[in-house]
């Protein structure tokens, strides 16, 4: 179980940039291990991408919701209960889904 919550201002957009997070990219295992908050793959867009046990690959929910613009601050909150994980930004949960279950798995080294 995780929350994790941050305020973060962007000054220039990046593709899968995590603002916190323990996440190891592995497209040989699922696309990835961890856990990490941050931008999407999409760079305009929040995210919230996890792997849990009893699951297959690392989800990745993306705020479609807002569109997000330099240099403003944002407050940004991924939640993971072991059964559904959820992605608010401003206080406005802007996906949820249930498609990872059980402990989050961590790269065993190289993080």
């Amino acid at each position: 179980q995780i929350s994790v919550s941050v305020w973060v201002k962007v000054d220039e957009a990046r593709q899968s940039a995590g603002f916190v997070g323990c996440f190891r990219n592995d497209p040989l295992n699922g696309g990835g291990l961890g856990w990490y908050l941050g931008t999407s793959t999409t760079s305009t867009s929040f995210a919230f991408v996890l792997r849990g046990s009893g699951s297959g690959a690392a989800e990745q929910l993306t705020d479609t919701q807002t569109t997000y613009t330099e240099g403003v601050w944002y407050h940004v909150v991924g939640t993971y209960d072991g059964a559904r994980m959820i992605l608010a930004v401003d206080g406005s949960v802007v996906r949820s889904t249930g498609a990872q279950s059980g402990d989050i798995l961590y790269p065993q080294s190289g993080v």
